[in-house]
């Protein structure tokens, strides 16, 4: 088995936590038992359940941990990870991880996604997008030898 790792950096400009939004979704795997309201108190156990949450210009904010889910964003959000190399997205679903979908000027920063399955997938998937950056990105995956 070898580690492959992307590092990707497509960004023209510097996307950061300080950039202008209107309120804060809070995501943070480890709260399992709830409540989930997305304040900082009672953050979301799900990113796609901040995610649902947002209006456009709004920031979730996702604290580090595995997170095995498909994320679909359909708004204009910033999607932020605390810490790139330890808010982890990992799907086990064997199309896609993320999609944006008809959104112009998203953010997507500090992630890495980590495929662990030997199949080809999709890990970012952009439908009718414009104006959206990715910063800080890490892109991993398993490939099996046979």
């Amino acid at each position: 088995m070898f580690l492959i790792l992307f590092p990707l950096n497509i960004s023209f400009f510097e996307a950061g936590v300080s950039a202008h939004h209107q309120k804060i979704i809070y995501v943070d795997s480890s709260n399992e038992e709830g409540p989930w309201d997305g304040t900082i108190q009672h953050p979301f156990q799900y990113i796609q359940d901040g995610i649902n949450n947002a209006n456009d210009n709004d920031m979730v904010l996702i604290n580090p941990g595995i997170y095995d889910e498909s994320l679909r964003i359909s708004r204009s959000i910033h999607l932020i990870g605390l810490e790139k190399n330890t808010t982890i997205i990992s799907s086990s679903n064997a199309s896609e991880f993320l999609v944006l979908d008809a959104v112009n000027s998203t953010i997507i920063s500090n992630l890495t996604f980590s495929c662990r399955n030997h199949e080809r997938l999709d890990i970012i998937r952009m439908i009718n997008c414009h104006h959206c950056t990715f910063s800080n990105i890490v892109i991993e995956s398993s490939i099996f030898v046979r």
